[in-house]
């Protein structure tokens, strides 16, 4: 049975059975809930024995939750306060604040991250095991330690134990309603992007648990004004480029692009007038990018049978759309040089700033990419479409060289960049342009994200072709 929610188990096989199955003496198949107590309409739990005695560290409000199943060994409940100072002892928490945030820097997010991360992750056990599987992951990358066989191994166990105590989360239903859930879940799928080169590990990850708990919440998460809820509403616009990179790297549909999401955004920011950023404002319309490739590759495919009448009907209300868009781009571009004070023009450390122009002269070709590699809008009788002379896409792909090469100078996370460097990829037709890619991917895939190589294959292979 598929799971609704939660992180993606990446490990090829089952290894323990349920205490239903274990009772019954009988093979546990299947996920959790397994095939046999789905069939008796049975609650499915997993007891994970424990070799030795050790404090077990609960949310404050999880504390009088019963424990399921049989213990192994006797068990210490210890209740810690809702905030606490992060450990100096522990080593791995204290690397992945000082280093792996230092060189990954997440722009907006990273305050947030130091900020929400030090008051929940000791109380949130699987929080704590990302983070350590993380650090440990990355110190091997980058060897830091003697060790490096010991840390990978260190790794692999934090990131198991963390899908567990979620899985387990989940059974409970303690899982949606607390705070540390987006944060785990987000770097449950961080890890898989340093471990896992295809990236389906991520996609997984993403889907079925930060993209899935934010839906879940609703657009009423916009709505209510209390403290709790501003977290939450912070961590939405922070790791909101995720969700549309996801989308647009796979030109999949995006809860963002629905009317009920996209009102709630706007009503938001009409609210808070003075939190509006540029970026902000870009973000606020990728998601319509992302519809209008959707609904242009279903006519694409379709249009062969369609009358010819038919066919320009459609193919003219789609160019519109798009020229539509492109104007939104060109006045979005506008508008942003004029409410940049000149002294934040020239600032190379406002990331913010930096990366909503990375974003813009992205999404122009990707939005050009819709159209001229359709036929439908590329005959002599097509529509007028936002297609680009090929002097302008060069111009965007230099740009979006330059600003990406700061954006890693500044220690920006280089995720940030794949969809952007993979645009450029495929417009990139001259030997240095595509070195300066591959150089911009390898340093990302130093810094731990491994899943930079797939693209590294995939703009290799693409360029073999035109040889």
């Amino acid at each position: 049975m598929a799971q609704a929610i939660g992180p993606y188990d990446g490990r090829k096989a089952r290894k323990k059975r349920c205490d239903r199955c274990v009772e019954r003496r009988i093979k546990c198949v299947g996920g959790c809930p397994c095939l046999n107590c789905t069939k008796t309409n049975r609650a499915c739990h997993t007891t994970t024995a424990r070799k030795t005695t050790g404090p077990i560290f609960v949310h404050a409000t999880q504390a009088s939750f019963p424990h399921r199943g049989r213990s192994h060994v006797t068990e210490t409940v210890v209740d810690l306060p809702a905030q606490t100072s992060p450990v100096s002892s522990d080593f791995y928490v204290t690397y992945f604040f000082t280093s792996f945030l230092y060189q990954n820097s997440f722009t907006g997010i990273t305050p947030q991250i130091g900020t929400a991360l030090s008051s929940l992750l000791h109380y949130s056990p699987e929080l704590h095991d990302a983070i350590n599987a993380i650090s440990a992951l990355h110190m091997t990358r980058n060897g830091y330690l003697n060790s490096i066989q010991d840390d990978k191994l260190a790794a692999l166990k934090a990131y198991s134990r963390s899908v567990q105590r979620v899985q387990g989360r989940i059974v409970s239903k303690s899982f949606v309603c607390d705070p540390s859930s987006l944060w785990t879940t987000l770097l449950l799928g961080i890890f898989e992007l340093m471990r896992d080169h295809t990236g389906a590990n991520w996609l997984a990850h993403f889907l079925n648990g930060t993209s899935t708990l934010l839906q879940l919440q609703g657009p009423g998460l916009l709505e209510t004004q209390d403290k709790e809820n501003e977290h939450r509403q912070a961590f939405f616009f922070s790791t909101r480029i995720f969700e549309i990179s996801r989308a647009l790297i796979y030109t999949e549909p995006t809860f963002l692009a629905t009317p009920k999401w996209s009102t709630a955004i706007e009503a938001y920011w009409i609210q808070r007038p003075g939190a509006w950023t540029s970026k902000e404002a870009l973000f606020n319309i990728l998601p319509q990018f992302v519809d209008l490739a959707i609904r242009n590759l279903e006519f694409v495919i379709s249009a062969e049978d369609m009358l010819w009448q038919e066919q320009n009907q459609c193919a003219t209300s789609l160019a519109q759309e798009g020229l539509v868009l492109q104007s939104a781009l060109l006045q979005w571009q506008l508008d942003s040089l004029l409410s940049t004070p000149p002294d934040i023009q020239e600032n190379r450390t406002d990331a913010e700033t930096l990366l909503a122009q990375l974003y813009y002269h992205t999404i122009s070709i990707y939005l050009d990419g819709i159209f001229s590699y359709q036929v439908p809008f590329t005959a002599t009788s097509a529509p007028v479409s936002p297609v680009l002379d090929r002097i302008t896409v060069d111009n965007h792909v230099d740009s979006i060289l330059s600003l990406s090469q700061g954006l890693l100078a500044q220690g920006t996370a280089g995720i940030f960049l794949f969809f952007p460097l993979r645009v450029a990829g495929a417009r990139a037709r001259n030997s240095w342009t595509q070195a300066e890619i591959l150089r911009l991917l390898r340093i990302i895939v130093k810094r731990g994200f491994a899943v930079a190589t797939s693209f590294v294959e995939d703009l290799n292979n693409l360029w073999v072709k035109w040889r």
